[in-house]
């Protein structure tokens, strides 16, 4: 077969490829817009969740690329989310924006900015590249080390317990995009419309909506080694 042959045979596959994606996405998409129209509907006061995974947060509504429960209704944080203007209070999204490319994070920010009612906040929870970065530096003291420890045993057997070995891991595993400091983030955040970007602790905020709500240390089994590698920010929308 000629090399034309074989790249519109390979665009024929691609096409079906793309085709079958969406018809197995239909009934998802019509029970997500039930799922979202129930939620409106229902609450005057309305809060985001984007990337619930197994933790979707209780009277929120919990949104996720593959929903694994009927309550979680599914949306692409990379594409325009099926939602009015100014329809959201408060947003919150914990280890996820590290999963997606840096261009991408900014249309999340400038769409969740949109739909977030004038003076609502987000929360946005994620690895911290400083801290992992600063492992080569800091690898002596007793937290780092147990952090170093505790990435090799898990999800590095056979590796030396060496930050480098740990750094790339961040980079490479859990399907990770991009990793934000918290330069970056917070410019990020100001650069698509937010003011009064703050920096909290995992599970703390002054806006009791807000507050506890990062699970990734239940997740890990281990609070200390979140909020070590975790960084979290809120910020307030303006329009």
């Amino acid at each position: 077969m000629s090399l034309r042959g074989l790249l519109k045979q390979s665009e024929a596959l691609r096409g079906l490829v793309k085709d079958w994606r969406r018809f197995r996405q239909r009934p998802m998409h019509a029970r997500s817009r039930k799922v979202i129209a129930g939620y409106l509907a229902a609450h005057t006061t309305r809060k985001l969740q984007i990337g619930a995974g197994h933790n979707p947060l209780p009277g929120w509504l919990c949104t996720d690329i593959a929903p694994v429960h009927p309550g979680i209704a599914f949306l692409d944080a990379t594409r325009p989310f099926p939602f009015p203007d100014s329809s959201f209070d408060v947003i919150s999204s914990e280890h996820m924006i590290e999963h997606i490319a840096y261009e991408q994070g900014q249309f999340m920010l400038r769409e969740c900015r949109r739909v977030l009612k004038p003076g609502g906040r987000i929360r946005v929870a994620t690895p911290d590249l400083q801290v992992l970065l600063a492992l080569n530096t800091s690898r002596r003291a007793a937290l780092p080390q147990r952090y170093l420890r505790w990435i090799t045993e898990r999800f590095l057997p056979g590796r030396p317990c060496h930050p480098v070995f740990v750094i790339n891991n961040a980079f490479r595993n859990w399907g990770h995009q991009f990793l934000y400091d918290a330069a970056i983030l917070q410019a990020a955040l100001e650069h698509n419309g937010f003011v009064a970007v703050t920096r909290q602790a995992p599970g703390q905020s002054a806006d009791a909506a807000l507050r506890g709500l990062e699970v990734h240390g239940e997740h890990i089994g281990d609070e200390e080694l979140n909020a070590f590698e975790t960084m979290v920010f809120e910020a307030v929308c303006t329009k």
